[in-house]
């Protein structure tokens, strides 16, 4: 249990709240809860680019990595100077080449 997790409990609807309890969790173990806590957020604001890339990387955490360049480049279209943004999309993109090339 995060600061964040008990931020949740009094602000259930809180964006940063919901960022941040995401963003703590992204690692492989953990990518389910990040992605529930970050669709939330982007539930309730769509345009939020810390969102968009926090929820894009839970996504290639999860292997749903289509799904993921969708959301990293729209974390990109608000903020295009996100360095971290880049390298995940273009490591996704990769991933994703290589995955289409071995199923041939």
């Amino acid at each position: 249990l995060t600061i964040f997790d008990t931020a949740l409990v009094t602000f259930p609807d809180s964006l940063k709240a919901l960022n941040n309890a995401g963003m703590l969790r992204l690692n492989k173990d953990t990518a389910v809860k990040a992605k529930e806590h970050l669709e939330r957020a982007l539930y309730f604001y769509e345009d939020y680019a810390s969102g968009q890339f926090n929820y894009g990387l839970a996504l290639s955490l999860l292997d749903e990595n289509l799904d993921a360049v969708e959301h990293l480049q729209y974390a990109l279209e608000l903020d295009n100077k996100n360095w971290k943004c880049w390298g995940y999309l273009g490591q996704t993109q990769v991933e994703i080449a290589t995955k289409l090339e071995a199923d041939g």
